[in-house]
């Protein structure tokens, strides 16, 4: 009796030094975070947390708890610390946002063997320690959306085995590295969208061979190597719209035999090689949006006649439709032609005829 009692000290002992090792530093300072718990599988409770988020301060308010779920919304956390978030065995889903996290520190989430999605968008993250999503085996969703990162070291995502959707948009990123990640990765979707990437090279995809959508749109990639896409056989939906691509090597897509939509809509392209055409064959492909485009005429003639003949559907015409807004230029010579080269601004001349009513800016 007396052995079992000393054993249930020591447990007691060594837990509390877990505890005390996983929270390093003060993260949450009076902080209001929503709980979904084992009390009801609908009702979510609030507490005010100051520390770092793990059982004994949430049992102080809330009891013995089993934590499934915490949202953290409109609060002040500048620095996610090691051991921010630690040893809830049975949560499933974190979300800190718009909340002014600045840095994340190494292993701040530690010991919590079933998150599966992690949201840290919205924030104002600027540096990512090394070592700070560390552990996470069944994290399968990563949200650092919207936020300020331009940079970030190889191997930063290396430790999610289970990672299949990563979304970036609407940071500061001028290159995707395939570094970031482990080599054996499984990434069915990567949102990109509204970052400040220029090119896409050789291998800048390679690893990810399982990719089934794809999201660049909203940058600014004047260049796409050939070979770019040649691994992702797997791949649905490719977003390439609203960039400054003025060209399409004509074997950009001789890769994706799976493909079911490819957005190419919102930049500078005037010529379609008929090579990129015939690459597009894939017996799933429904949609490929064209429209905002200076293209020749003669071109876009022969990518409506495509389409016919494959039974694509074809949008030649933004969501905003006018009456004022081009869908091809004829040029002064051979217009009915689609040609390479052209000496004329058919940018220019395109553009000048782009008018956009009212009722497409509100």
């Amino acid at each position: 009796m007396r052995m079992r009692l000393l054993q249930n000290l020591l447990l007691i002992l060594l837990y509390q030094i877990i505890q005390i090792k996983s929270c390093t530093k003060v993260t949450f300072v009076d902080t209001l975070i929503t709980i979904r718990g084992s009390f009801d599988a609908t009702e979510k409770v609030t507490a005010k947390i100051t520390g770092c988020i793990v059982p004994e301060i949430i049992a102080e308010q809330l009891g013995n708890v089993t934590v499934v779920q915490i949202e953290c919304y409109n609060q002040s956390v500048p620095t996610l610390h090691e051991g921010a978030v630690s040893n809830l065995p049975e949560l499933g889903y974190l979300i800190i946002s718009y909340s002014k996290i600045k840095r994340i520190k190494q292993n701040p989430f530690n010991n919590l063997p079933h998150l599966t999605s992690l949201t840290l968008s919205y924030n104002e993250i600027e540096s990512i320690g090394k070592n700070a999503f560390i552990n996470l085996s069944a994290l399968d969703t990563l949200d650092l959306s919207g936020n300020k990162i331009a940079f970030m070291d190889p191997g930063i995502f290396s430790s999610m085995p289970k990672l299949l959707s990563i979304y970036l948009q609407r940071n500061e990123l001028e290159l995707f590295e395939p570094e970031w990640f482990a080599e054996d990765a499984d990434l069915y979707s990567i949102d990109l969208q509204y970052n400040f990437i220029r090119s896409i090279h050789k291998d800048t995809f390679k690893p990810f061979k399982t990719l089934y959508s794809l999201d660049l749109g909203f940058n600014r990639i004047q260049f796409i190597h050939k070979d770019a896409f040649d691994n992702l056989e797997k791949l649905s939906s490719l977003y390439l719209n609203d960039n400054r691509l003025r060209k399409l090597e004509s074997d950009v897509f001789k890769g994706i035999k799976e493909i079911s939509a490819v957005w190419i809509n919102g930049n500078n392209l005037t010529y379609m090689p008929d090579k990129i055409l015939e690459d597009l064959k894939s017996p799933n492909l429904f949609q490929l949006p064209i429209h905002t485009n200076p293209w020749q005429c003669g071109c876009y003639n022969n990518i409506v006649e495509w389409a016919a003949k494959r039974d694509v559907y074809l949008i030649t015409t933004s969501e905003c439709y006018s009456d004022n807004i081009p869908v091809c230029i004829y040029p002064s010579e051979n217009e009915d032609l689609c040609l390479e080269n052209r000496e004329e601004d058919l940018d220019k001349m395109f553009y000048e005829l782009y008018l956009v009513d009212d009722s497409c800016t509100e």
